[in-house]
């Protein structure tokens, strides 16, 4: 007699118990729990790594510059649309003198896109890392927003900031898209039409600051040292190109050349003034700055996630 094998004497188990599949379940938020952090780190990483390659960027477009006009540019100049306006400012009729040897000091001119020739046109800190790389802007009127590209300088030495004709090109690609205009006082609530330019990082509203060292004779500290209303755009304004210690005496960073600096995540520049390049506390409590009171903890709390040509990535990591 053949023996039969009964096809119940084995179970094949073909699917989880709830129990199983709710341990599955939370075995896979545990993993996911310990990888979204990796990964909006790395993210994050990624993207400080991108702002720093632009700013090496816009260093090597300063030093073409420096080729062609033998110096860095100015982080704080007037330009004059009325002639008779040059006489009342040699420190800016000298640098200008210092770029374009054979500029026309004695006529009239437009510089920005308004029918007028009577402005005087306050450069400073970023708005002069975009005007000095980039020159003549498409659209220059104050409180027009559409700001287009830039488009260089007029091959006149006599007019460098004539529109039209033979031009030199721009030394560095801004792209009009990350142009803002931020408001001014008081003269321009709106932005004057010379624009500044922000960093790739996403959301970013608030544009990198340029400090120049005017070839090693000393950064130009103000109390207001950018063009820009800070209390009016929600950001606390830096007070001073960064120092390698708390005393006025201290040698700054890139004591020989410029600093540029962006806000970083929080859009927030913070105080300024002292920065340690090593150790736990890399932004310390410093003095006050001229007639700038001293800073708060939450002050130099906005400065570490700043980006700048003189740092590995962020101040404080």
């Amino acid at each position: 007699m053949i023996a039969t094998r009964s096809t119940n004497s084995s179970h094949r188990r073909n699917a989880f118990t709830l129990i199983e599949l709710l341990i599955v379940i939370a075995i896979i938020g545990i993993l996911i729990g310990f990888l979204v952090p990796a990964v909006s780190g790395a993210l994050k990483r990624a993207r400080v790594v991108s702002v720093k390659a632009e700013i090496s960027q816009l260093e090597t477009a300063i030093g073409k510059f420096r080729s062609v006009y033998n110096m860095d540019p100015p982080s704080s100049i007037k330009l004059y649309e009325a002639a008779s306006d040059w006489a009342g400012d040699p420190d800016s009729r000298a640098l200008i003198r210092q770029l374009w040897p054979q500029f026309n000091f004695g006529m009239d001119r437009y510089i920005n896109s308004d029918t007028d020739q009577t402005d005087v046109i306050n450069l400073s800190v970023g708005e002069c890392l975009v005007f000095f790389l980039g020159g003549i802007n498409v659209t220059n009127t104050p409180g027009v927003a559409n700001i287009g590209g830039c488009t260089g300088f007029s091959k006149n030495p006599a007019d460098p900031f004539a529109r039209g004709g033979n031009r030199e090109a721009p030394l560095f690609e801004f792209l009009p898209a990350r142009f803002t205009d931020l408001a001014e006082i008081p003269a321009f609530p709106n932005g004057d039409g010379f624009p500044e330019y922000r960093d790739p990082l996403p959301t970013q509203t608030m544009p990198y600051l340029y400090y120049s060292s005017y070839d090693g004779q000393g950064y130009r500290d103000t109390v207001a040292p950018f063009e820009f209303d800070t209390t009016a755009s929600g950001s606390a304004g830096l007070s001073a190109a960064y120092r390698q210690g708390a005393a006025a005496t201290d040698p700054r960073w890139k004591v020989n050349s410029f600093q540029i600096i962006s806000p970083g995540y929080d859009r927030q520049y913070g105080y300024g003034g002292t920065y340690v390049g090593s150790g736990s506390d890399r932004l310390p409590l410093c003095a006050a700055i001229g007639s700038t009171p001293a800073p708060t903890q939450k002050q130099r709390d906005y400065e570490a996630d700043n980006i700048t040509n003189f740092s590995a990535g962020e101040l404080q990591p």
